[in-house]
């Protein structure tokens, strides 16, 4: 923890750093891993309801300190320390930062929040009604030691006062689902983040990487759907949205929503009937990806069709309707199904056809 006390006219300097678990010295083979947005966004909303607790206005992005905040996180991993590598004080980084926080081994936002504000220097930082302005940067290093390795996430937050560009973050997604669902395409639909925002950018997961892909960004805030088109049937995809806000030709983007998972709609089959004496045989088209099929049975094209039979096997494509009266018209239609996550996702039925057994 750092604090300038620039606007009461007193020169203090105070300096604690937060570090969690048994951490060792780096060794000259380590590597670097993208600096983490999400839990940029994450560690400034949850500092903003410590903040509200307390009847305090929320810390806003400062523009201008996120470049400062990239620095020090890259010095510290070298140096834990508020002197920076060439011996100068943190606040000489930028003449708008006021505060510092450090903190080193917390994995997650939450951690690392909760372990400053259980550290009074530190929860000073975060709760003083002077600051109006934050900027935070997140890293994590992969660090060699031996034959092992550890990942050691890095984190500083960096106070301001001036109130000129800076910028709320984007409030996240909350509402997201899927409507309209074919066997080839998919509707996303999802409430409107504020009228601050810029547009939206929609992600899919892609097996072949095991992460997701951008897979759409929606440059307008008032368009608050999207359609997934040349889908293959009976699948599952996951989606996840953003918001993001454009200023000063650089882009803040929304913690992300909960993934929505959705599964498209079996493709529909057909059905053929074969008469013979009190039987009638049904055969139907197999349908790729499929758990099984329904045949459902009325004698009257437009009765109340009842389940006939389920038939748990994809492989199964054909089934013998026995018992019957000759001469008499039994009407049948037939669905496909996947199950997912224990729930049946059902294609339309096919078209109704009838025959008479002899």
């Amino acid at each position: 923890m750092g604090i300038k006390n620039k606007f009461l006219g007193i020169a203090i300097l105070m300096s604690l750093l937060l570090i969690i678990g048994s951490i060792s010295v780096i060794s000259s083979d380590f590597s670097y891993a993208t600096s983490n947005s999400d839990f940029s966004n994450e560690v400034i909303r949850l500092v903003n309801i410590e903040r509200a607790k307390l009847g305090l206005d929320p810390l806003e992005l400062n523009v201008n300190l996120q470049g400062p905040a990239d620095i020090r996180v890259s010095e510290i991993i070298r140096n834990f320390s508020h002197t920076r590598p060439d011996g100068s004080s943190w606040e000489t980084v930028s003449p708008e930062v006021y505060g510092e926080n450090l903190a080193r081994g917390q994995t997650t936002p939450k951690e690392v929040v909760d372990d400053w504000m259980a550290s009074p220097g530190h929860r000073k930082n975060i709760l003083d009604p002077e600051f109006n302005s934050i900027a935070v940067s997140c890293t994590n290093v992969l660090s060699e030691n031996g034959s092992q390795s550890t990942q050691v996430f890095y984190w500083v937050q960096l106070f301001g006062v001036s109130a000129s560009d800076k910028i709320y973050m984007p409030e996240p997604i909350f509402t997201f689902k899927g409507s309209s669902i074919s066997s080839n395409s998919i509707v996303l639909k999802w409430q409107k983040s504020s009228d601050y925002i810029t547009g939206y950018k929609i992600y899919r997961y892609d097996e072949k990487i095991r992460g997701y892909n951008l897979l759409k960004t929606i440059t307008k805030n008032t368009i608050l759907s999207f359609t997934d088109k040349k889908l293959s049937s009976a699948t599952s995809y996951k989606y996840k949205i953003i918001a993001y806000k454009t200023l000063n030709n650089k882009v803040y983007n929304s913690n992300s929503s909960q993934i929505l998972k959705v599964t498209t709609k079996p493709l529909k089959t057909s059905l053929s009937l074969s008469p013979s004496k009190k039987k009638i045989l049904l055969r139907w088209k197999k349908i790729p990806r499929v758990s099984g099929y329904q045949i459902y049975r009325h004698t009257s094209k437009n009765g109340k069709y009842k389940l006939l039979k389920n038939i748990k096997k994809a492989s199964i494509v054909k089934y013998t309707n026995t018992n019957l009266i000759k001469n008499k018209k039994y009407f049948y239609k037939v669905r496909s199904y996947k199950i997912v996550d224990d729930k049946k996702i059902y294609s339309d039925f096919s078209v109704i056809k009838y025959n008479k057994p002899r």
